[in-house]
């Protein structure tokens, strides 16, 4: 026996970003730099009915999620040299803080298989974390690459790593 099911979902998000950051330099090669920022999110989806064999389709009903985050960050970068317009010297960086959440939540999941009982998803409530990266970075006059590592420590427990790499190209 085969079974299919087919949805189209839709949805809009949005989301802003304001923040400050100042750099204390110590010398030619070493700054410290503390940064603040606050963040907004929400995602709104529609809600949507399948097409396909009657066992397994399903009625979603709409959906919105939000969030509101402060961050809080101490860097610490050393550099081989001075930066200067011809470009950027080798660097190293390092970022200590925390992402403190605000307000919001992830919204339920509310769908009913067919005609059948309608159920409830709940996702976990957000969480606060201790947050960290180092990395690595270099740039021309026009171009700068990086590559950092890091990682977030929520307050219920478990570190999520993550790798990033980036070119960024002056056009």
């Amino acid at each position: 026996m085969t079974y299919t099911a087919h949805g189209g979902w839709k949805g809009h998000s949005l989301s802003a970003t304001g923040g400050f950051t100042y750099d204390f330099n110590l010398s030619d090669t070493f700054k410290i730099k503390p940064k603040a920022s606050i963040e907004y999110y929400r995602l709104k989806e529609n809600g949507y009915q399948e097409t396909g064999t009657d066992a397994i389709i399903l009625l979603v009903r709409d959906r919105t999620s939000t969030a509101v985050n402060a961050t809080t960050t101490l860097g610490f970068s050393w550099s081989r040299g001075p930066s200067s317009y011809e470009g950027r010297p080798f660097t190293v960086e390092a970022d200590l803080g925390r992402r403190s959440h605000l307000s919001g939540d992830l919204g339920q999941t509310t769908a009913i298989f067919g005609s059948g009982q309608q159920f409830t998803l709940t996702p976990e409530n957000q969480q606060s974390a201790w947050i960290g990266s180092v990395g690595i970075l270099q740039g021309g006059l026009d171009y700068t690459w990086k590559i950092s590592a890091g990682a977030e420590k929520p307050t219920n427990g478990g570190i999520a790593p993550n790798v990033r790499a980036s070119l960024s190209i002056a056009l």
